[in-house]
């Protein structure tokens, strides 16, 4: 999920004539690449550069505690002030990268004119074993990669009359998902995607570790990947409404069952797919995986876990007291 663009060398240190909220935004997006430049190469570089994009560095920061959107923002601004002014490059350097992302609104969406429905994928929800059996049954419906709702929308206007719905998750074990999926099983793509790039991050974290980070400003929403961005973000279509049906992971097959029937698709099981490796676990696989949150989601990461999720704990809260 990058959302950096190239810097001209001469050009990144000069401060723009007029400065707006999404100017501000949009020179955040592109120090990423600059910053990535200089963790990569900054040794090789002479005095005047070193000094020139440190400057450059200097003017973000400033700029992003003037015309910062949000709270959040503002005290990542503060923070990466302080790490220049005392000389922590490095520091900086990974704050910036984490500055320079916004929610990652863009996974993967289905839009089928067959049945006339919108499906939205939230990750870590059972999304490949949904995305494969929706993909059979309507072997014409269109996958889409990389756009937000509001972009899906637009290329399909006809699919804001269809029937639209997602499924969601108990936050506390969604995030243990995501946590073993990308630090338990440690991959060199999987830490340049989901741990390099977020300042406070390290691939020796245990579960604790990462609740704790969640909690933080560079945790937050503001910059998450959609892994860990609130469910209640990824399920917001036109307006702020939700879907039309939203489904729960704890009775997964029932809810899945009534969206077929909703739609006059045929009923079929989901498969039971590794989203770690896309392909059909071992009967020890299914059984080690169901028993490591238990060991791990106690009474302190719970409440952590809490904090950082209210809006997605209230939403599950309401699904059940409709049941």
């Amino acid at each position: 999920m990058s959302h950096g663009m190239e810097m001209d060398e001469d050009t990144i240190g000069v401060q723009p004539p007029s400065v707006t909220k999404p100017k501000v935004i949009e020179r955040v997006r592109k120090y990423t690449n600059v910053a990535k430049k200089i963790l990569n190469g900054l040794r090789d570089l002479d005095g005047y550069r070193e000094t020139k994009k440190i400057d450059a560095l200097h003017n973000l920061a400033e700029e992003l505690l003037e015309f910062a959107p949000t709270i959040t923002h503002r005290a990542v601004a503060r923070e990466l002030r302080d790490s220049l002014f005392y000389g922590e490059l490095d520091r900086a350097l990974r704050m910036t990268m984490t500055a320079s992302r916004k929610p990652d609104l863009r996974a993967e969406k289905i839009v089928s004119r067959k049945y006339a429905f919108l499906w939205l994928c939230i990750p870590k929800v059972a999304s490949r074993s949904i995305k494969s059996l929706l993909c059979e049954i309507d072997e014409d419906a269109e996958l889409i990669v990389g756009k937000s709702v509001s972009e899906v929308l637009a290329a399909y206007p006809e699919a804001r009359a269809y029937y639209s719905f997602a499924f969601v998750r108990d936050p506390c074990r969604r995030a243990f998902s995501f946590y073993a999926d990308k630090y338990l099983k440690p991959e060199e793509k999987k830490r340049q995607y989901f741990i390099d790039p977020y300042y406070g991050t390290a691939p020796s974290f245990d579960f604790y570790d990462l609740c704790r980070w969640l909690n933080t400003p560079y945790g937050s929403d503001a910059f998450a990947d959609r892994h860990w961005l609130s469910q209640t973000r990824q399920l917001e279509l036109d307006e702020g409404r939700l879907p039309d049906f939203v489904g729960r992971h704890e009775s997964l097959d029932a809810d899945f069952r009534s969206v077929c029937e909703r739609l006059g698709m045929p009923v079929r099981s989901l498969p039971k797919l590794n989203t770690m490796v896309g392909c059909k676990p071992t009967e020890e696989d299914l059984r080690s995986v169901a028993q490591l949150p238990d060991r791990h989601l106690n009474e302190t990461n719970v409440t952590l876990l809490q904090e950082r999720y209210a809006d997605d704990f209230a939403l599950l809260d309401r699904l059940r007291e409709r049941r």
